[in-house]
């Protein structure tokens, strides 16, 4: 009986659980400052467009808001910031980290990092906004509370390319067998004034006429304008000098940006037509039509 119970005993014996080894933590993601839609909002159409490498040499602010989201957003969002105590000193400390986050090549763009291209720490952003670091604190807390910073995850930066702008290219090696592309004007560019690379606009140093005439361009002939075509110079130059004819006009701010937002939407009217082949002269279709435009806004039509 004594052996019986000594089975019964083992039977019941449940058997050991296997050793569970403890769950091996992940590795908390590194946090960094970055200006809310840094892209979106303050780079220029140009930089964008061609995908510039360096650091920007301009960047854009929205004073009123446009007939898009994101302009109305940035604006909305100044206007809450203005219920804060020391506004001034809160727009300086952003202006400040917005410059420092624009003086980086393309993939740091945007974030607020040390010279090592470390999250900046309170005190390292202290030296940037030329505050101490008590005040520095309190205008992060509030230009986050607003979401014109925000705290995101760290990018594996080495992980990122950061491509060179397109190389400019001379005419060697032209393949023939293409036919000559359409140059400004409508008509045909000779075989030796096409080469690849875009334009540089950063000739024209008013950054407001060269995002004016870039944009222009692009939506009248549906492509940058070229390095080395004399046509695409003349209608870029034209498009540029249009603009800062504009800006001399005594025209209110409204009426600018009316006159911005109407010329662009011209411009995309004159490039479906010279896509139909119904525009010969797309650029002084649309010249024309812009002079007409600013001529009656100063005449007060």
């Amino acid at each position: 009986m004594a052996r019986k119970s000594k089975k019964k005993k083992a039977a019941k014996k449940k058997p050991k659980a296997k050793s569970q080894q403890p769950k091996a933590k992940k590795p908390k993601a590194r946090l960094v400052w970055h200006v809310f839609h840094f892209g979106e909002r303050f780079e220029l159409a140009e930089d964008m467009r061609m995908c510039r490498k360096g650091p920007l040499q301009f960047v854009r602010l929205f004073v009123a808001g446009a007939n898009d989201n994101e302009s109305h957003i940035s604006i909305e969002q100044w206007a809450m910031l203005d219920r804060e105590e020391n506004t001034l000193i809160l727009e300086a400390a952003f202006i400040r980290i917005l410059k420092h986050a624009a003086r980086r090549s393309r993939k740091y763009r945007g974030y607020v990092l040390n010279e090592h291209y470390r999250p900046a720490t309170t005190a390292q952003i202290a030296r940037i906004v030329k505050l101490d670091v008590s005040a520095t604190a309190r205008a992060i807390k509030v230009l986050a509370k607003y979401n014109l910073i925000e705290r995101v995850a760290m990018p594996d930066f080495d992980s990122i390319p950061d491509e060179p702008d397109p190389p400019r290219k001379g005419t060697k090696g032209t393949d023939k067998s293409k036919k000559p592309e359409a140059d400004g004007a409508g008509g045909i560019a000779a075989e030796g004034d096409a080469p690849a690379a875009s334009l540089d606009l950063d000739k024209i140093y008013d950054p407001e006429c060269r995002e004016f005439a870039g944009e222009v361009f692009v939506k009248i002939f549906g492509r940058a304008a070229k390095a080395g075509v004399r046509a695409d110079h003349r209608e870029v130059g034209a498009f540029a000098n249009a603009w800062c004819r504009a800006q001399t006009a005594g025209l209110k701010p409204s009426q600018l940006q009316a006159l911005w937002d109407k010329s662009i939407k011209e411009a995309e009217k004159t490039g479906r037509a010279n896509r139909r082949g119904r525009a010969k002269k797309p650029g002084a279709v649309w010249m024309k039509i812009f002079n007409g435009r600013l001529a009656g806004m100063e005449n007060g039509k």
